[in-house]
């Protein structure tokens, strides 16, 4: 979203009433319509259907999106790490038929192609959830993306959500900073290889690489990723991260892939 001046004369796209010299409003470079920014803010709501938090109600502009949040409750605790998901992915290749009316799978792909309106979406079910389910998350010192490739669009999967996802915990706590901490290496898919090849390329290979210490060095980080699939990952980019200094980190991730379980 691009905050412009109201000099701009017309009508707000959301609520239809004419924008005023003193009134805050933005462009949206998707849509590339104009609106009140108080009109924005509001055209999305969090509601959980209950208690056990199996799904996730998103009201946006009057259309519901149903996130399935089945895996919601699972968490994964290791050492000094834990993992925390709000749902599921689903391959077109392995199940076609829940991959097209999934709607949590239909947005994480159209985070991957920069969908600011799914991105906004998946940051506030991720808030939402951490809110009722994970408070810890409020009092961590730093969000750090899974980071993409340079060449692949900028603000995409991840490093999309985990932004949205800090200007949300912000208004909780607004000492928590957001930090591209890491750097990936390869534009290699590893996680499309077969595990043997996988394995044997993250032996080989550095995949991804910590460029900045200094914000992490004794703070609990919360390292966020679109989709888990596999390990190897979220376990390469640990490690730059204790390596730099990190004293606790928290996983969390929009979903993880149907047909692997971490």
């Amino acid at each position: 979203m691009i905050e412009i001046d109201a000099k701009f004369r017309g009508k707000c796209n959301k609520c239809g009433s004419p924008i005023l010299p003193d009134q805050k409003i933005q462009w949206n470079p998707v849509t590339k319509l104009t609106e009140h920014i108080t009109c924005f803010k509001r055209s999305c709501r969090f509601t959980p259907n209950n208690l056990n938090f199996k799904q996730i109600e998103i009201i946006e502009n009057n259309k519901k999106y149903v996130y399935d949040t089945i895996r919601f409750h699972e968490v994964f605790t290791y050492d000094n790490w834990e993992k925390k998901l709000l749902g599921t992915y689903y391959p077109k290749n392995k199940n076609p038929s829940k991959f097209a009316s999934d709607s949590l799978t239909q947005d994480l792909i159209l985070n991957k192609n920069g969908d600011v309106c799914a991105t906004k979406r998946l940051g506030l079910a991720m808030f939402q959830a951490a809110y009722w389910k994970f408070p810890k998350f409020l009092s961590v010192d730093i969000v750090v993306p899974v980071p993409n490739y340079p060449t692949d669009i900028e603000n995409s999967s991840g490093v999309s959500i985990a932004k949205n996802l800090t200007s949300r915990l912000q208004t909780k706590n607004p000492q928590i900073k957001y930090e591209n901490a890491l750097q990936k290496l390869t534009h290699v898919k590893v996680h499309t290889l077969p595990k043997h090849e996988r394995d044997d390329f993250f032996v080989k290979n550095q995949v991804y690489k910590l460029v900045n210490h200094e914000p992490i060095l004794n703070k609990t980080v919360l390292l966020v990723d679109d989709i888990i699939t596999t390990k190897n990952t979220m376990i390469r980019c640990m490690n730059e991260l204790f390596k730099g200094g990190a004293s606790k980190i928290h996983v969390y991730c929009a979903a993880q892939t149907h047909y692997n379980y971490f």
